[in-house]
Protein backbone atom coordinates (compact mmCIF):
# COMPACT_ATOMS: atom_id res chain seq x y z
CA UNK A 1 0.00 0.00 0.00
CA UNK A 2 1.38 3.49 -0.78
CA UNK A 3 2.62 5.42 2.24
CA UNK A 4 0.23 8.32 1.61
CA UNK A 5 -2.84 6.05 1.70
CA UNK A 6 -4.84 5.75 4.90
CA UNK A 7 -6.26 2.34 5.61
CA UNK A 8 -9.80 2.53 6.96
CA UNK A 9 -10.92 -1.09 6.64
CA UNK A 10 -9.60 -4.59 6.14
CA UNK A 11 -11.22 -8.01 5.79
CA UNK A 12 -9.26 -11.21 5.40
CA UNK A 13 -10.41 -14.79 4.88
CA UNK A 14 -8.21 -17.86 4.51
CA UNK A 15 -9.24 -21.40 3.71
CA UNK A 16 -7.07 -24.46 3.39
CA UNK A 17 -7.14 -28.21 3.18
CA UNK A 18 -4.20 -30.54 3.64
CA UNK A 19 -3.51 -34.23 3.91
CA UNK A 20 -0.49 -36.18 5.07
CA UNK A 21 1.51 -37.84 2.34
CA UNK A 22 4.34 -39.14 4.53
CA UNK A 23 5.07 -39.02 8.23
CA UNK A 24 7.26 -35.90 7.85
CA UNK A 25 5.46 -34.18 4.94
CA UNK A 26 1.97 -32.80 4.40
CA UNK A 27 0.64 -31.38 1.15
CA UNK A 28 -2.47 -29.31 0.63
CA UNK A 29 -3.99 -26.24 -0.95
CA UNK A 30 -4.90 -22.77 0.24
CA UNK A 31 -7.24 -19.98 -0.85
CA UNK A 32 -6.86 -16.43 0.48
CA UNK A 33 -9.25 -13.50 -0.02
CA UNK A 34 -8.43 -10.02 1.18
CA UNK A 35 -10.52 -6.85 0.83
CA UNK A 36 -9.26 -3.39 1.72
CA UNK A 37 -10.75 0.07 1.54
CA UNK A 38 -8.11 2.70 0.87
CA UNK A 39 -8.61 6.41 1.23
CA UNK A 40 -6.45 8.82 -0.76
CA UNK A 41 -7.12 12.56 -1.02
CA UNK A 42 -10.74 12.18 0.08
CA UNK A 43 -11.59 9.38 -2.36
CA UNK A 44 -12.20 5.80 -1.27
CA UNK A 45 -11.24 2.75 -3.29
CA UNK A 46 -12.08 -0.90 -2.56
CA UNK A 47 -9.47 -3.49 -3.48
CA UNK A 48 -10.22 -7.24 -3.45
CA UNK A 49 -7.42 -9.74 -3.86
CA UNK A 50 -7.77 -13.50 -4.41
CA UNK A 51 -4.91 -15.99 -4.13
CA UNK A 52 -4.61 -19.75 -4.77
CA UNK A 53 -1.71 -22.09 -4.23
CA UNK A 54 -0.22 -25.19 -2.67
CA UNK A 55 0.68 -25.62 0.97
CA UNK A 56 3.59 -27.81 2.08
CA UNK A 57 4.58 -28.71 5.63
CA UNK A 58 7.81 -30.47 6.56
CA UNK A 59 8.52 -31.80 10.05
CA UNK A 60 12.31 -32.18 10.42
CA UNK A 61 11.83 -32.90 14.16
CA UNK A 62 8.88 -34.26 16.11
CA UNK A 63 7.98 -30.82 17.56
CA UNK A 64 9.27 -28.55 14.75
CA UNK A 65 7.68 -27.76 11.40
CA UNK A 66 8.40 -25.57 8.38
CA UNK A 67 5.41 -24.43 6.30
CA UNK A 68 5.80 -23.07 2.76
CA UNK A 69 2.81 -21.52 1.01
CA UNK A 70 3.37 -19.79 -2.36
CA UNK A 71 0.06 -18.17 -3.33
CA UNK A 72 -0.52 -16.84 -6.85
CA UNK A 73 -2.84 -13.88 -7.49
CA UNK A 74 -5.77 -14.77 -9.73
CA UNK A 75 -7.34 -11.34 -10.34
CA UNK A 76 -6.04 -8.13 -11.86
CA UNK A 77 -6.14 -6.38 -8.48
CA UNK A 78 -4.12 -9.14 -6.81
CA UNK A 79 -0.38 -9.03 -6.47
CA UNK A 80 1.36 -11.67 -8.58
CA UNK A 81 2.67 -13.70 -5.65
CA UNK A 82 2.36 -13.89 -1.86
CA UNK A 83 4.91 -16.19 -0.26
CA UNK A 84 4.58 -17.41 3.32
CA UNK A 85 7.37 -19.33 5.06
CA UNK A 86 6.79 -20.24 8.69
CA UNK A 87 8.95 -22.03 11.24
CA UNK A 88 6.95 -23.37 14.17
CA UNK A 89 7.59 -25.25 17.38
CA UNK A 90 4.85 -27.30 19.07
CA UNK A 91 4.83 -27.06 22.87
Amino acid sequence: MPTQAEQIGLRLREFGKSFGTLKEFSLGGAVRWQAEIEREAGASERVSEYFLGPSVQWRPLKKAHIDIEPLIGVTEESKKLRMFIVFGWDF
